[in-house]
């Protein structure tokens, strides 16, 4: 049989090749309209749920109200090291930085010169007694002799008068020995109590004293410590307050405890006492120094640096406590978001109380203890929308 007879009837571009092409395609547009349509029945049918959002109820609990303020580690006693006597300095007998205990020599100053002083001071009062012998030896012999009549009354008083001279004389050289043996003393600068000594400001060989505003070096007490820090007028009569509740006064103020933290740490692990409340507000200032002192064994706290100050105010006071990451801010201040009636977000407005560890916090009003505080995804929690919470 010759194909080429068929091949307008079965090739590529025959008229049948091409219907049944076609069919192929309206085949294929009838199934997906079908699946579509299946599908979107299924959609249909789904029930759609309620978004679910994680709640926890208020705790009661008993918190203290603290005022906060920032102050300054200052040393409790701090005195500057100078040389009273003039002289070469000899030896230093100390480390810079190191504690002392007192009386510790720190520096020496040459004593040559001093010393030689002593013994001249020693050989002036070992004369001057001597002289007051004589004296004494030859006024008791002229006394003797003016009750016989056989001398004159003017040479008894010339005797005496030289008797008294001598004493006096013997008082201004053990004097002069006694302010030798202090400038002796000085060339021995000691610690006037314990503490730590700062770094020298002046080398062995160089000459000290000529300039006794220049200190050699500083000695500062660091257990204890001083804490200093500044109040306002309002802040002073909130502490006045908190004092007057734990019947505390002026006369038994180390009862009352401060907490003090590093800049760096959030807890306040330094627990001292109230030392000093001024009893005036300065007037350039407007505020009131008030003054602590702590326990400082381990020298965390640093003369002149700054420390994180709270007092407390109120102590066992009734509050509700949330997870801190429950709270908002908007324009009108801080806020938590309530399921409510019909299980439906409610923005409240809270006033916080003070922020405890753990990342918990107090709130002072604005809620009750049968709230439901949206706790997790407070930023897809919208008010208005019904969830379904999860305690």
């Amino acid at each position: 049989m010759n194909c080429s007879a068929l091949r307008p009837f079965v090739g590529p571009n025959s008229s049948l090749f091409r219907c049944l092409r076609l069919i192929g395609k309206i085949g294929t547009l009838v199934l997906c309209l079908v699946v579509f349509s299946t599908d979107r029945d299924g959609l249909a049918e789904q029930p759609v749920g309620l978004p679910e959002v994680k709640v926890k109820r208020p705790v009661s609990q008993k918190v203290t109200h603290y005022l906060r303020t920032a102050g300054t580690v200052s040393a409790n006693d701090k005195v500057d090291l100078v040389a009273r006597v003039v002289g070469f300095l000899q030896d230093i007998r100390y480390s810079d930085g190191q504690p002392v205990k007192k009386d510790d020599v720190l520096f020496v100053i040459q004593p040559e010169e001093y010393e030689i002083a002593v013994q001249n001071a020693q050989a002036g009062v070992a004369e001057t007694k001597a002289t007051l012998a004589n004296a004494e030896a030859e006024f008791k012999r002229e006394a003797a002799l003016v009750r016989r009549d056989t001398i004159s009354r003017s040479k008894f008083d010339t005797a005496r008068a030289n008797r008294d001279a001598a004493r006096a004389e013997l008082q201004a050289a053990r004097a002069g020995l006694r302010l030798a043996d202090l400038e002796l003393s000085y060339t021995k600068i000691k610690a006037p109590f314990d503490g730590v000594v700062t770094a020298h400001k002046a080398d062995p060989g160089a000459l000290v004293g000529t300039d006794t505003t220049v200190p050699l070096a500083t000695i500062i007490t660091v257990d204890p410590i001083y804490v200093e820090f500044s109040l306002s007028e309002r802040d002073l009569l909130a502490l006045r307050t908190g004092l007057r509740r734990q019947r505390i006064s002026s006369a038994n103020l180390n009862r009352y405890a401060v907490e003090v933290g590093l800049p760096d740490q959030q807890e306040y692990r330094f627990v001292g006492s109230l030392d000093y409340v001024s009893p005036e507000i300065e007037k350039s200032t407007g505020t009131a120094l008030v003054r602590a002192v702590f326990p400082n064994p381990d020298r965390d706290l640093i003369p002149g640096g700054f420390v994180k100050v709270r007092l407390p105010l109120q102590i066992d006071v009734p509050s509700f406590v949330i997870p801190s990451k429950a709270i908002g801010t908007d324009q009108s201040g801080r806020f938590v978001m309530i399921v409510g009636k019909d299980n439906v977000l409610e923005q409240r407005q809270i006033t916080l109380g003070v922020p405890l560890k753990d990342g918990l916090q107090a709130i002072d009003s604005g809620l009750s203890a049968a709230d439901r505080v949206v706790i997790g995804n407070l930023h897809s929690a919208i008010r208005g929308r019904t969830v379904k919470p999860v305690e």
